[in-house]
């Protein structure tokens, strides 16, 4: 018997199928399931963030209160905290809540509120503000996203997603600085609104009116088209604005009857 090796024909056993086509696929299709995971853990973080003891979202935020300088100026130091202080009144904190001011000398255009009650006013924010009903705004705003717990929200889905990218890509980073507690926590926009309208209930308590509220904003808008968002103006990085947001601070004022004219108070002389 003859045997014979003939020459196997082209593409004998190869799959029309696109392998690296069905990779991608694959790929796309895993990162499509990792990415509805993390929102909803992310989700989920947040709400229970929020049944968390004040005195507890204290105890986690207290080691890293140094990075807060005190100020050379402790005669407009003075005058803002007696401004936060009143503004904490109007604001009826709940029991076992306070709040801790910091006031940060640097030309940057912003105010925040983080984990602990903290909340701070840079001196490039304050150089822009023309009276004390708009300042006031400021800080009532921020108080309010204390007051409805926004910071632990924001840092427990934070703390959520930046320890599975880390699961999934390996990474050796502490989570909770990751998730901004030395730096800022990012709002979303049904926190902003919420705050907006806390922060012109206590306006209202305090004097009587919201004027002030709408022109703190105005001088917003004015300062994100004369420089953009940069690293000096990071505020509208965590509390962006739109026509949408700005006219809701009137609608809001209206439908509670709240006054949108009023005695303005004007900033104590070495301020202006």
């Amino acid at each position: 018997m003859k045997f014979e090796n003939p020459q196997i024909p082209e593409n004998f056993n190869v799959s029309k199928r696109n392998h690296l086509l069905d990779f991608l696929v694959l790929c796309a299709g895993a990162a499509a399931l990792i990415t509805v995971v993390v929102l909803i853990l992310g989700l989920m973080a947040g709400w229970l963030a929020h049944k968390i003891p004040f005195e507890h979202e204290r105890l986690l935020s207290a080691p890293f209160e140094n990075q807060f300088k005190k100020a050379s100026d402790t005669e407009t130091e003075a005058y803002l905290e007696r401004v936060v202080r009143s503004i904490e009144v109007c604001s009826e904190l709940p029991e076992g809540m306070s709040i801790h001011f910091h006031y940060l000398e640097d030309d940057v255009f912003n105010a925040f509120a983080t984990l602990g009650g903290n909340i701070v006013i840079y001196k490039g924010l304050l150089e822009r503000m023309e009276n004390e009903n708009e300042l006031a705004m400021v800080i009532a705003h921020e108080i309010a996203h204390v007051k409805n717990r926004h910071p632990i929200q924001a840092m427990g889905r934070a703390v959520v997603v930046s320890v599975a990218i880390s699961a999934l890509f390996g990474g050796t980073n502490n989570p909770l600085e990751q998730s901004g507690l030395l730096t800022l926590l990012s709002f979303n926009r049904s926190m902003e609104i919420e705050a907006d309208t806390a922060a012109l209930k206590a306006m209202h308590k305090c004097y009587g009116h919201i004027n002030g509220a709408e022109s703190m904003f105005d001088e917003l808008e004015k300062i994100q088209k004369e420089y953009g968002v940069n690293s000096k103006v990071s505020l509208f990085s965590t509390h962006p604005l739109n026509d949408n947001r700005v006219a809701n601070i009137r609608k809001i004022g209206i439908e509670q009857g709240w006054p949108l004219q009023g005695e303005i108070t004007e900033f104590p002389k070495h301020l202006d």
